[in-house]
């Protein structure tokens, strides 16, 4: 196996690794007499016992092979065999995810909840987006900006972890104001590529989210969509003021079965040109729609690098010489002459 330099010329300065060792050997030197002209005196020997000659020396030896393993990592050691690689980059996308945070979505038909489960299937998103911007509004009867579209994923999981049923200030589930409301803010983006993934239990009570999704498709923007829940359905839980708990009833005492509807959800998507996938049914959900989305997405170039580098491993060798040293005593563990 040969290695070669990328940049041989920067080996000259190998050169620079004598005069230290002179210094380090002049040192020694000078050391050694100092030690000698004491020895006279009585309390000199006991002085120079701890002393680690050997100590030193290694010390001298670690700092000078790290100098020239940096050296050398400068000069980009590779194999001789190494090859160029091309790797594609894609645009970044801009993606609103309009979330249903409607009473519905307290019911635990999916554990632990509806919503607790969405939230756990849009963490998992976040972990994959890839240069992509992402923002969220919470839907309920009316839609709330939770936060507008960005790359700091770490701030955005923290903001969905902290979503709550009825965060929108209104109740109810009106899904045509959520995929306005993201329409509106993706139309400002310069981005080619633009999403809207709504997540919900499909229970739409007033408006025309397919109508939305058409008109969200007429500027460039494609929704997708996450089924939460089944179709047997499940009682929603709910809290009276005392705290108590029991289940949402409607105007005749009749308790209220919450159903996931995914013959609308199915519509919203397909008019947009979007996938819905219902989230129980794959348990990589979020995975597939964010493929779908990246299929799509346009590529600006490629990287292109080189194969078979070695440098990054000298240098770390140099790195770990330079660690180690300070941890090499100059002091003997007995007082017993070398």
């Amino acid at each position: 196996m040969d290695i070669v330099f990328a940049r041989p010329e920067v080996l000259y300065l190998l050169i620079i690794v004598l005069p230290v060792a002179a210094v380090f050997a002049n040192t020694y030197r000078w050391k050694e007499r100092s030690r000698n002209a004491l020895m006279e005196y009585a309390m000199a020997p006991v002085l120079l016992a701890s002393v680690s000659i050997r100590g030193q020396r290694i010390k001298s030896v670690l700092i000078l092979a790290a100098v020239a393993a940096l050296v050398v990592a400068m000069a980009q050691p590779q194999l001789a065999g190494a090859h160029e690689t091309e790797v594609a980059l894609r645009d970044g996308a801009d993606i609103m995810v309009v979330l249903d945070v409607s009473l519905s979505m307290a019911t635990q038909d999916v554990a632990p909840s509806r919503l607790e489960r969405a939230k756990q299937e849009l963490g998992s998103l976040l972990s994959q987006l890839e240069g992509d911007r992402v923002g969220m509004i919470v839907l309920a009867g009316s839609s709330t900006l939770r936060f507008p579209l960005t790359t700091d994923t770490e701030a955005a999981r923290l903001l969905v972890a902290t979503t709550a049923i009825n965060s929108a200030p209104a109740a109810g589930t009106e899904l045509d104001k959520g995929i306005r409301l993201a329409s509106g803010i993706l139309r400002q983006s310069e981005t080619k590529d633009r999403f809207i993934l709504v997540i919900s239990d499909g229970e739409n009570q007033r408006g025309e989210p397919v109508q939305a999704a058409e008109d969200a498709k007429s500027d460039g923007i494609v929704v997708h969509a996450l089924g939460v829940g089944t179709r047997e359905g499940a009682r929603i839980p709910v809290r009276d003021q005392a705290g108590r708990s029991s289940f949402k009833t409607d105007a005749a005492g009749t308790t209220v079965i919450s159903r996931l509807d995914e013959s609308l959800l199915s519509k919203i998507t397909s008019a947009s040109g979007g996938n819905y996938i219902r989230l129980e049914s794959s348990p990589n959900a979020a995975q597939q729609i964010y493929k779908g989305m990246a299929k799509s997405v346009g590529l600006q170039g490629n990287l292109t690098g080189k194969s078979g580098q070695l440098y990054q491993i000298v240098a770390l060798v140099a790195l770990l010489l330079l660690f180690y040293e300070p941890m090499v005593s100059e002091r003997r563990k007995n007082a017993e002459n070398e």
